[in-house]
């Protein structure tokens, strides 16, 4: 497949699933006896340590070590060639950097951090010693999403995810070797986690669509189609409680949209969803308060792609709806239906001669095919580049579009660091990125008080070299 992000292991799909069983309801501990048992029962995750939060260039050399718990693996993160790294001795030499000239254009982070894989009870205690000061972290107290700050808001510590490969005995064929991505994940009505993804098995240049039940020991991969090209994987429990599967593959060159359900522990036969002529991909799905599953994708129709929007409401099909500008192109939905089953589907567009973000609010009723675009929102479109929009429907006449943008002219008219014809300013492909939200609050678009942070945490660590 063309353009694929690989990962060798299925660290992203149990990642996913690792927040799905954290959402799912855990019974209550009331007696001593049990809370007894939940401060020396191990739990396994990974911790990141960040320094350098204030921006200023400092030595931030360190080491850490672990009371009433375990430390299973230490790793980097965003260190420099010139930093170093003792894995065995929990130890390390780093220092932050203030980015300067060429130096802002780079990929390069200004924080430096530490990852920690631990096992650890209730009343674990890391002790984080550096150059710039000490500080000891109660582990229990550390929650996923919300980093506590030590050091005067120097240095971070902040819970992340759980993540392991998938046993090889899970699969039905130990002998293929894939690289898997596009992960979705479904919880049935057991409170199952269900997986979905693409295996591509460089081998034989084929994508496997496979998907598994994690918490059935007993369970198999399940293998839907293999083909040479699949992309887009959407997995969903529809209103009648099946397992539904939803796809983008190629049908005699022709990129369709697919799906297939899986009753009584056998999957369907695929069912082709789309006919017209024209590619049909960047499949979004979301569901409504009834369960209702709603699609929202990209589709080619004649000179130029529009978004195209259906539902599938208690097994019945409403009819396609073009979405967007006739004379421009659209891209990448998403889609998100709030709490009255109305669908917001934001996109961005080419109709004003640069990307801009739209959302559009759809309609149907329960007792008809036919699905009604209510009004559109122009929520980003300005001269800068605005595109990628990912939508969520809270309720409250509230819906929230995040998105990435860059300056105006993105990639026009610049070669060799110069721009040409006539001018204008043009700003380069990988010049810079950026992040923007806005919340549309009965109808009017909205910012934020104050500009999101653009500093992005990757959990992987990346050496990287950087140019003063």
């Amino acid at each position: 497949m063309a353009m694929r992000l690989t990962v060798t292991l299925l660290t992203t799909l149990l990642l996913a699933a690792a927040v799905a069983a954290a959402r799912r309801p855990q019974p209550a501990e009331t007696d001593a006896t049990n809370d007894a048992a939940s401060r020396t029962q191990a739990a396994r995750f990974w911790i990141k340590l960040t320094f350098g939060l204030d921006g200023e260039a400092a030595r931030w050399d360190g080491s850490v070590s672990l009371q009433d718990g375990q430390i299973l693996q230490a790793e980097p993160w965003s260190f420099e060639k010139r930093d170093r790294f003792d894995a065995e001795n929990r130890s390390w030499a780093c220092t932050t950097v203030v980015l300067k000239g060429r130096s802002v254009s780079s990929f390069a982070e200004p924080q430096r951090g530490v990852l920690l894989q631990i096992d650890a009870t209730r009343a674990t205690r890391l002790t984080v010693k550096t150059r710039q000061g000490d500080f000891e972290v109660a582990v229990a107290e550390l929650m996923a999403g919300h980093p506590m700050l030590f050091l005067d808001g120097r240095a971070s510590a902040e819970r992340l995810g759980t993540s392991e490969p998938l046993p090889s005995d899970r699969h039905v064929d130990t002998d293929i070797a894939t690289e898997d991505d596009y992960p979705s994940l479904a919880i049935d009505s057991r409170g199952h986690r269900w997986i979905a993804w693409i295996g591509y098995e460089d081998q034989t240049k084929r994508d496997h669509l496979w998907v598994l039940d994690l918490d059935d020991p007993k369970a198999k991969v399940e293998e839907i189609v293999t083909a040479r090209e699949q992309l887009d994987p959407k997995l969903v429990i529809d209103s009648e409680g099946k397992l539904r599967l939803f796809w983008a593959a190629p049908e005699a060159g022709d990129w369709e949209l697919w799906t297939a359900t899986r009753d009584g522990g056998r999957w369907s036969a695929p069912q082709r969803l789309t006919q017209a002529e024209g590619t049909d991909f960047h499949l979004a799905v979301a569901q409504g308060p009834d369960r209702s599953v709603w699609l929202a994708w990209q589709a080619f129709r004649g000179d130029n792609s529009d978004i195209h929007v259906r539902r599938l409401q208690q097994g019945r099909w409403s009819r396609e709806l073009a979405i967007g500008h006739q004379t421009a192109n659209e891209w990448e939905p998403s889609i998100s239906v709030d709490p009255d089953g109305r669908a917001w589907v934001g996109y961005d567009s080419y109709q004003n001669g640069n990307y801009d973000v739209f959302l559009t609010c759809v309609t149907g009723r329960p007792d008809s095919d036919v699905l009604e675009a209510k009004r559109t929102i122009a929520v980003a479109a300005t001269a800068d580049f605005e595109a990628h929009a990912s939508v969520e429907a809270t309720g409250r006449n509230i819906v929230w579009v995040a998105y990435d943008a860059a300056g105006p002219n993105w990639g026009k008219d610049y070669s060799r660091n110069v721009t040409r014809f006539h001018g204008n300013y043009a700003e380069t492909l990988h010049g810079a990125r950026r992040l923007e939200l806005r919340a549309i609050v009965d109808g009017k678009v909205l910012m934020p008080g104050v500009p999101l942070p653009q500093k992005l945490n990757r959990i992987r660590p990346r050496k990287i070299i950087h140019s003063d």
